[in-house]
Order: structure tokens, then C-alpha cells, then sequence
């Protein structure tokens, strides 16, 4: 299961952990496979069997037109 950085970094800013969403912006690739990156993704204490069934909604695009460009880091943030 694929997902886009953004929606779990946006998800850990919704639950108000942004020191993780800083960490996941910083450390997590662009695409984030559950499976692949599982360890990354204990390691920010997200479970990623949970995380797909979160974020990964039926009908839901990965890619949304129009939204990368532009989009700023977290990096750097305090």
C-alpha cells in the first residue's frame, strides 16, 4: 500500500504531534510503501497496518493535481 508523505505528515499535525510530523517530513520519502518502510514507520509510532486503513480511504487518490508544487517543508520548523 502506497502513501503520499504529506497525507502523514498532515495526519500528525491533525492529532497535534508535530515534532513526528517534523520528524516524518524530514526522514520519510515522497512515497511511502506500508510494507517497505514499516520500520520508519514504528520508529514515528505509527503502526502502518493501522496507518493504511487511516489514511488510505476507498476512492481516494494517491497523486491530488496540483498540490506538490508549492507545498513547504516542515524542516526547519521549532
Amino acid at each position: 500500500m502506497r502513501i503520499a508523505k504529506r497525507d502523514i505528515v498532515e495526519m500528525l499535525m491533525a492529532r497535534g504531534d508535530l515534532q513526528r510530523a517534523i520528524r516524518a517530513d524530514e526522514e520519510l520519502p515522497e512515497v511511502v510503501y506500508a510494507e517497505r518502510h514499516a520500520r520508519l514507520l514504528w520508529d514515528l509510532g505509527l503502526d502502518p497496518v493501522e496507518l493504511s486503513r487511516d489514511i488510505v480511504a476507498p476512492g481516494r487518490q494517491f497523486s491530488r493535481p496540483g498540490t506538490s508544487a508549492g507545498r513547504r517543508s516542515l524542516a526547519g520548523r521549532s
